[in-house]
């Protein structure tokens, strides 16, 4: 999770667009008038709720990319788990499981305790669990408030809009189109207040140096 400013001047739903991962003003489903929408709105505008492959078989992984190792803050090594049956998703499945899964506010993000990777692995886990296609992505900052420094977040090759990535917040998530060298790392907040859900632009100061799919 990373420190972010949001403004609400759009109003109309996120959608990861190619070149500018912010908001696409040809991607309209909800009324271009509100920023706030139940998970009801959301669904009848992106689709049903993704279903349960809770029975179907799995398979558990290290969160590793090549050599370099991906482990919690206590220092065990950190697993994901893949299940048989999850397909690539489109985009529009992408946001309606978001509007669906509360990993978000499971817990708190504590420095050495719970951590971005804590968050990617439950995250990527609930969207395999309902059928979605999941991976991770260690994301490292050439410049900006996290220069330096790495963040781990999901990732999910989706079939319309190519890959989109998922940064959890306090409060929900930042949907981010395409990440390449050199990009602004910023994207759409989508954020849960008082059971409903808005959609706002926001910068988060960063430029991202890499990105490697786990």
């Amino acid at each position: 999770m990373l420190s972010l400013s949001s403004s609400s001047d759009s109003g109309i739903v996120a959608y990861a667009a190619t070149p500018d991962p912010t908001v696409s003003p040809a991607r309209t489903p909800l009324a271009g008038d509100r920023n706030w929408y139940t998970v009801d709105e959301i669904l009848g505008a992106f689709g049903p709720e993704p279903a349960s492959l809770a029975q179907n078989a799995t398979e558990t992984f290290p969160v590793k990319c090549g050599d370099r190792a991906y482990p919690y803050p206590n220092g065990t090594m950190a697993y994901y788990t893949d299940h048989m049956g999850a397909a690539r998703p489109t985009t529009d499945q992408v946001i309606a499981f978001l509007a669906t899964d509360d990993t978000y506010r499971q817990h708190t993000l504590t420095e050495g305790k719970f951590v971005c990777v804590n968050f990617a692995v439950m995250l990527h886990d609930s969207a395999e669990a309902r059928g979605i296609e999941a991976h991770m992505a260690s994301v490292f900052f050439s410049s900006g408030p996290s220069s330096g420094s790495g963040h781990m977040v999901n990732a999910f090759n989706t079939t319309d809009a190519g890959w989109v990535y998922v940064d959890a917040t306090e409060n929900g998530w930042i949907l981010i189109g395409p990440l390449r060298e050199g990009d602004k790392y910023r994207g759409t907040l989508m954020e849960c207040r008082d059971g409903k859900w808005g959609f706002f632009r926001t910068e988060t100061g960063n430029i991202v140096s890499t990105v490697e799919i786990i």
